[in-house]
């Protein structure tokens, strides 16, 4: 069964700055606060933008751009009220335009482009300058294009869009293999990141050339930046269909991905675990190759991740590669201190990464061996599957049945354990499953309440009842057990050969 639950991204908070949708304030410079212009000074700042004396012009230009650059409420409305927004697209157009007029003018519209005026700039057309410049002989003229594109690509969709059809990815990439300075890498990627971003996404083809130069950046940079997002524009280019997982995986990225699983800021390990888990959402070839490049191994200690989303993340990943087929079942079942956390997340965690480990288990329970569930059983997963039964949420409800009368019906065919013994009867006592099942016999749902009276006919009916009566009996009477009992989630479980598990 996969779990679709993260089929959809959402809105995300490890960005440049926190934007309707992705986008950031302008360059930093020193002596910004030097003589701050009024805006009262705009009307004369105008006059000056069309006096067609250089100086003045850029003088002019810089004063609007100090205005715009103040962080509470820049006077954005007052600028466009003036007609400054198609000078500013003017001066930058204009041939053999002086350099710092270009940076000035490009300063001042990424601001404006990080508010809610970015359609402004489109309208009086100030793309196609601002990707023209991308490959200006100014280091400074060219980052500062690359952020105000990537302010206008982070506003929506359909702005984003206008992007790429202004064809912004190549001198972008460009600029991120020959980056003039960190600032401009790191600027030149979160810019791309968005024209990666959105729905409905760009088709696959017209990011195609963006994929070898992010898996570089992935392969070779150490700015967390950069890896933050590299990774979530690889996270939104895979996200969707197998030709867009399958693009994504041709630029070699997934061991570089899986490497950075173990990188010390969350906000790294976040859309690299996003980028995989959409990975492992496709067929069972994409799965593989996620799991051959390692990344199981990397799960237990994403579990005991301080940050709920990772957690809850880690577990999306699993039940889709528990989603896969039976060998990839076994590979995940196999790695006991992963089973093992993912049943303490089950049992122990917040709610919803408790619903998402839930789909794991669910997703192993169905999909695997005879051999696996058992394992399950073993390390004492129907205590927190009965647990599950209380739920207010439906769905999980459905998928803790779906794990417990995979279970069950295991038990009743009598696979045999590959070692040890684990005696059923007790444990689905000391679970509490009857009386939770008889109480869902009571639930709104019809889908619920038919679904608890079948399991307790198919599987928990009265001759199981005399059954457990008889055994406990014999056992308490002689006081002992005949059943190893479940270890505790976390507990060494010693004499469980993995190598004998069933494919």
């Amino acid at each position: 069964m996969d779990n679709d639950s993260q089929s959809t991204v959402p809105a995300a908070t490890n960005y440049p700055a926190a934007g309707s949708f992705g986008t950031s304030v302008g360059l930093a410079a020193g002596g910004a606060n030097l003589g701050v212009p009024q805006v009262e000074d705009l009307p004369r700042f105008a006059l000056d933008m069309r006096s067609g004396d250089a100086a003045r012009e850029v003088e002019a230009t810089r004063g609007v751009r100090k205005l715009l650059s103040v962080e509470r409420k820049p006077p954005v409305e007052e600028v466009l009220a003036q007609n400054i927004l198609p000078l500013l697209v003017g001066l930058l157009d204009r041939d053999g335009a002086p350099t710092q007029l270009q940076f000035e003018a490009a300063w001042a519209l990424t601001n404006i482009a990080s508010t809610s005026f970015t359609r402004a700039l489109v309208v009086h057309g100030a793309i196609p300058p601002l990707t023209r410049l991308l490959l200006s002989p100014s280091a400074d003229v060219r980052e500062q294009c690359a952020w105000a594109l990537g302010n206008v690509s982070g506003d929506c969709p359909e702005l984003r869009d206008m992007v790429l059809q202004h064809g912004a990815l190549r001198p972008l990439l460009q600029n991120v293999l020959a980056p003039a300075s960190e600032s401009m890498l790191r600027n030149c990627i979160w810019s791309l990141s968005n024209l990666c971003r959105g729905k409905p996404q760009p088709h696959v083809d017209l990011l195609r050339p963006a994929l070898p130069v992010l898996a570089q950046v992935l392969a070779s940079s150490s700015d967390p930046e950069c890896l933050q997002d590299t990774a979530w524009a690889l996270s939104y280019i895979s996200d969707g269909d197998g030709a867009r997982i399958q693009a994504v995986l041709d630029a070699g990225v997934a061991s570089d991905l899986v490497k950075h699983l173990t990188h010390p800021l969350p906000n790294v390990v976040t859309p690299v675990v996003r980028a995989l888990g959409n990975l492992v959402s496709g067929d069972d070839e994409h799965t593989q190759a996620v799991i051959d490049a390692g990344a199981l191994t990397c799960m237990p200690s994403l579990l005991r991740n301080c940050k709920k989303n990772i957690r809850k993340e880690t577990c999306w990943l699993l039940s889709n590669i528990a989603a896969g087929n039976r060998q990839q079942v076994h590979a995940l079942a196999t790695t006991q201190a992963l089973v093992k956390a993912v049943l303490t997340q089950m049992s122990q965690a917040e709610w919803e990464v408790r619903k998402e480990a839930a789909w794991v288990v669910s997703n192993v329970a169905t999909g695997g061996s005879g051999q696996h569930v058992h394992m399950l059983v073993e390390l004492g997963v129907l205590k927190p599957l009965s647990d599950l039964l209380d739920a207010a949420d439906v769905k999980v409800i459905e998928v803790a049945l779906d794990a417990l009368e995979a279970i069950l019906k295991v038990w009743k065919t009598g696979v045999p354990l590959a070692h040890g013994e684990c005696d059923y009867m007790v444990l689905l006592q000391e679970a509490d499953l009857h009386e939770r099942l008889e109480k869902l016999q009571e639930h709104a749902s019809e889908k619920i309440y038919r679904r608890a009276v079948d399991i307790i006919e198919n599987y928990l009916g009265v001759e199981e009842e005399e059954e457990l009566g008889d055994k406990l009996q014999n056992e308490f009477g002689q006081g002992m057990y005949g059943f190893q009992a479940a270890a505790p989630v976390g507990a060494s479980n010693k004499g469980f050969d993995f190598s004998s598990f069933g494919h």
